[in-house]
């Protein structure tokens, strides 16, 4: 169970239902208590009344004075009982009919209210008593018919159910109303966290409840920490290379020494040994500027971008008077960084160029993530080799200039950004077609 409200909810639940089990079970008590009291103290009333009206007959036999018992004892199955139990003799209510309620004689001031089953099997409350009168030992029971209170009580508990579950089910509702407005902090710090790799922030608001504060910090602090190391890296990297350009060129210089050309063996060595070098300083000028999708807060707006680094790319193949065409849906944004997107199209849109007779087009697509493609007019490649275009260094036309480290490098950023990048002849101008996903971050909208 992951969800706070789901543990709430449940948590609340079940106490409401402990409580108020809890409070049925006391109140099911005290009633029954209560009217327990009321029965014995009407059943006590009754049992004066014919203890004031019995009499002994000359030979012990209990007789009760009609005048002083209640007209209900004497209708037949009324409901309403007594018997009274004196030695051998037992005398019943008329209600009684010819039944007999099962009454255990009891010493003088003796009491016991207990339930039994009547005539008809009725559910009776009895009150069974014991006296003296004029030395005689009497126990005098008298019972009342207890369905009525039954039926009561029966509907009673329905009733209590339904409005126990009613009103567990408002608490319920009023409690996932309050949940949801107490967690309603987390859903704004859930949302910043989703802007924030759209790169429509560069931190998460602090505007939050004290107990969220300091996972809020942290987060802040850590893309600060991140976002410096970055720039810290890239910075070493590209100082490095940089430094690197001078000794490398001194030592081109002195390739073409007068002294070393009377070795050419040697001279190759070195000429092979500083090439290789100057392509590793331009691969990591080009990777110090690589970040994927490690730091949040980044944001690349094709049509703001691309336009100018097409015609960029005019400008640098103007000998070619190449016709460079753009098909870019309107307000496309994609979540990431800058430079890793000019990197990307860049070095993809620069070997169109180079290789076109005449015609470049890129198209991009509408839709979740980034998708597109781009063909150019030139000769293209052979099926044989389009698997080998992404290794590093591998170059189709060594006359051509360049470290072959274009598309390698490219391959890198898309999958830095868990992309699919493919290469095939084009379908519309018979050239090459490179073709790129990169799906968009969870949550993020293009």
């Amino acid at each position: 169970m992951r969800s706070l409200q789901a543990r709430l909810g449940i948590g609340l639940a079940v106490t409401v239902l402990i409580l108020f089990a809890a409070q049925w079970a006391v109140v099911n008590v005290s009633l029954r208590t209560l009217t327990e009291q009321y029965f014995a103290s009407r059943l006590a009333h009754d049992e004066e009344a014919l203890l004031v009206g019995l009499t002994f007959e000359a030979d012990g036999r209990p007789v009760v004075a009609d005048d002083r018992v209640s007209p209900i004892f004497r209708r037949p199955l009324s409901g309403h009982y007594y018997q009274i139990v004196s030695g051998p003799y037992v005398v019943h209510s008329r209600s009684l009919w010819d039944h007999a309620l099962m009454v255990t004689p009891m010493l003088p001031g003796a009491r016991v209210l207990d339930t039994t089953t009547g005539p008809e099997s009725q559910p009776l409350i009895m009150l069974t008593t014991g006296y003296e009168k004029r030395g005689h030992d009497v126990t005098i029971a008298v019972a009342e018919d207890y369905s009525p209170i039954e039926e009561e009580f029966g509907a009673f508990h329905w009733r209590y159910v339904s409005i126990t579950f009613s009103i567990l089910i408002g608490l319920i509702a009023l409690q996932i109303w309050v949940v949801r407005r107490a967690l309603r902090p987390l859903q704004q710090v859930r949302g910043d966290v989703r802007r924030l790799e759209r790169g429509e922030i560069q931190a998460l608001e602090v505007d939050v409840p004290a107990e969220v504060m300091p996972l809020v910090e942290e987060i802040n602090r850590l893309i600060t920490i991140l976002s410096e190391r970055l720039q810290r890296s890239r910075n070493s990297l590209g100082n490095l290379a940089h430094a690197l350009k001078t000794p490398l060129t001194a030592l081109d210089q002195l390739l073409n020494s007068a002294e070393l050309k009377a070795h050419p063996e040697l001279l190759a060595q070195l000429r092979g040994q500083s090439e290789l070098i100057g392509s590793f300083i331009g691969r990591e000028l080009k990777r110090a500027r690589l970040a994927g999708a490690v730091t949040p807060g980044r944001r690349f707006d094709l049509n703001d971008e691309l336009p100018p680094l097409l015609e960029a790319l005019k400008q640098i193949f103007r000998d070619k008077h190449l016709k460079v065409e753009w098909h870019i849906p309107p307000n496309l944004i994609f979540s990431a960084e800058r430079e890793d997107m000019l990197e990307l199209f860049g070095n993809l849109l620069d070997n169109a160029c180079k290789w076109a007779a005449g015609r470049v087009c890129l198209l991009v697509e509408e839709g979740p993530g980034l998708v597109f493609c781009i063909d150019d007019d030139g000769p293209g490649a052979p099926e044989e080799r389009l698997a080998q275009l992404s290794a590093r260094g591998v170059r189709l036309d060594e006359s051509v200039g360049g470290y072959g480290l274009g598309l390698s490098i490219v391959r890198d950023i898309v999958q830095s950004y868990r992309g699919e990048i493919g290469y095939e002849r084009s379908p519309t101008m018979g050239g090459f077609r490179v073709w790129v996903r990169l799906p968009a971050p969870e949550g993020a909208r293009i």
